[in-house]
């Protein structure tokens, strides 16, 4: 969860999600800077950080949907 205090906008997403797309697709618009965190690409590249890292995710935002827009 380091990446949201260090980056004014973050947005987790993962893959297939169309209001991921759609929630990139406004800030793209909108032309406001924001980094992406697709958390599909964590299972895949370390395993074993994907599930404590979601489960962070929801405890912080006590939400289990994705995109997750943290401001």
């Amino acid at each position: 969860m380091q990446n949201v205090k260090s980056v004014p906008i973050m947005i987790y997403t993962k893959d297939g999600c169309g209001f991921c797309a759609r929630a990139k697709d406004l800030m793209n618009t909108e032309k406001i800077r924001y980094e992406e965190c697709n958390v599909d690409r964590i299972r895949e590249k370390d395993p074993d950080k994907y599930k404590p890292r979601v489960n962070g995710l929801v405890y912080m935002t006590h939400q289990t949907t994705m995109p997750q827009v943290s401001i």
